[in-house]
């Protein structure tokens, strides 16, 4: 961490949290604030998520029939350097149990793996490929629509979803809580990806005129769905990525967000980690969803997600349960952001 931030971490200590006045005081007085924008443009799209509550059960039962899948075993995630982006073919060898590109193989005794770079989608974001291992060759992982074609045998089940589309959007948020036929409930949080990028279903639903684009919501898409059962899996296999999910211990906390912290509902957000480092005490100005009331709040940037890109862009985390669900399915605002940093620090961009 660096000494400015330790010296103002410290600071912050003695400050008394639950006076306002205090607080105010306490950033104005040692932090500085930089307004973000993208090309000169100073405004940006604001959404929300949530922690969705789902109905299910640990083992398949009538009703419970849709898994909800771990990491699986046979996903090997591979990082990749710009020089090995520049060449067709890359050898990749697993070495102490982890695969690695290797730039100039001279032990032909090894048996090593190839892969084709051209069979996947790189550009300047991408810092691993999401691979599996056909053969002697490194393929892409399964998309949405070739795991949910057949049973994924390489990956442990754990619990069952009532519902495919509350699951898919369980995926988009990227954690929340199966609740049981008892009552109780069992927490999910993201753990891995298929390495496929994030596509919208309401997009294409209004590429063709199912839906209109300025309404589109996910309350939209999923009375959509429930009227359109027979094109249900063809509109959601348009987005081919798929999130795996991990078991965390109960907890009366939000969900744990990008940067390994529970998150505060109406109070995380999540940004686009190039721009706005983990941490950052975040000013945004937006509205109310489906209003012109003005919400102008100090947040952290504590998550980030597929669909949160560039420097004036951020996802507001609503809490969990229903109302926190209709909140953020209507949260699609005009805002601007900016950061506060202590004095004398200045933004970075890491592309």
């Amino acid at each position: 961490m660096p000494k400015k931030w330790e010296t103002v971490c410290q600071q912050a200590k003695q400050v008394n949290a639950t006076d306002a006045t205090s607080a105010r005081q306490f950033f104005e007085q040692h932090f500085t604030a930089w307004q973000l924008n993208e090309n000169g443009k100073t405004t940006g799209l604001i959404t929300g998520y949530y922690e969705p509550v789902i109905k299910g059960s640990l083992t398949r039962t009538a009703t419970a029939r849709f898994p909800i899948y771990g990491i699986p075993t046979d996903l090997i995630v591979l990082p990749i350097d710009e020089t090995a982006k520049q060449q067709a073919t890359l050898t990749v060898r697993r070495v102490n149990g982890t695969w690695q590109v290797i730039p100039h193989p001279d032990d032909k005794t090894q048996t090593d793996a190839t892969l084709t770079t051209s069979d996947f989608t790189i550009d300047s974001r991408t810092k691993v490929l999401k691979t599996r291992l056909n053969g002697q060759q490194l393929v892409p992982y399964l998309t949405r629509e070739q795991i949910d074609a057949e049973p994924l045998k390489a990956a442990p089940i754990l619990g069952w979803a009532d519902d495919e589309v509350d699951l898919f959007f369980l995926e988009i948020q990227g954690s929340g809580r199966l609740k049981l036929t008892d009552g109780s409930t069992v927490r999910l949080s993201y753990a891995e990806q298929n390495g496929h990028r994030y596509k919208a279903i309401g997009k294409w639903l209004a590429d063709y005129n199912y839906v209109k684009l300025h309404e589109v919501s996910a309350q939209i898409i999923k009375d959509w769905l429930a009227k359109h059962p027979k094109q249900r899996r063809e509109v959601l296999n348009q987005n081919p990525s798929y999130v795996f999910f991990q078991i965390l211990p109960s907890s009366n906390d939000g969900p744990i967000g990008a940067q390994g912290v529970p998150l505060t509902a109406e109070h995380s957000i999540a940004v686009d980690p190039r721009y706005t480092a983990y941490g950052t005490p975040t000013y945004l100005s937006t509205t109310h969803p489906h209003s012109k009331q003005p919400l102008n709040r100090l947040m952290i940037a504590q998550d980030t997600g597929g669909a949160i890109r560039g420097a004036v862009r951020a996802d507001i985390y609503w809490g969990s349960g229903q109302t926190a669900g209709e909140l953020a399915g209507h949260t699609k605002q005009v805002g601007q952001m900016w950061l506060l940093l202590p004095n004398g620090e200045i933004p970075f961009i890491n592309n």
